[in-house]
């Protein structure tokens, strides 16, 4: 689907598919040849994802760099007020999509199944805490 829609784009796509034991095997992500957030990667915090993949000089893996960005994510780093820190990366969050330096090809949609007699509710993190489902009565 993801070829396709490129190819509608006018971007030319050549699928390589892998078994899945190469994928996972010696020459893939456990032999260290393909980092494990490209796996699947998640950020705690705006802050992370910010900087990991669009402060200038930071990686080398998305080639962006805004300067107004990277004072912007600089700012925020060094403030301790969290209504400050919101705004700040609302501001960083306006650049990145209005910039578009990346092309997120999918959002992975959680879910989750409870009997009946659980109360829990799923986090932001995308964490299930044991610790936090009560049993009901």
């Amino acid at each position: 689907m993801i070829a396709r829609q490129l190819a509608e784009s006018g971007i030319k796509v050549e699928l390589v598919p892998q078994e899945y034991p190469i994928y996972w095997g010696r020459d893939g992500v456990n032999g260290g040849k393909l980092p494990f957030y490209y796996a699947g990667r998640s950020a705690y915090d705006a802050d992370t994802f910010y900087d990991q993949y669009f402060h200038t000089g930071v990686t080398k893996r998305t080639g962006y760099s805004n300067p107004e960005l990277d004072k912007l994510i600089e700012e925020e780093q060094q403030t301790g007020d969290h209504k400050k820190r919101v705004g700040i990366l609302q501001q960083a969050g306006r650049i990145v999509m209005e910039d578009a330096p990346v092309v997120p090809l999918y959002t992975l949609a959680e879910i989750y199944g409870l009997a009946r007699n659980i109360i829990w509710q799923g986090n932001p993190n995308n964490e299930i805490i044991v610790a936090d489902m009560k049993i009901k009565g």
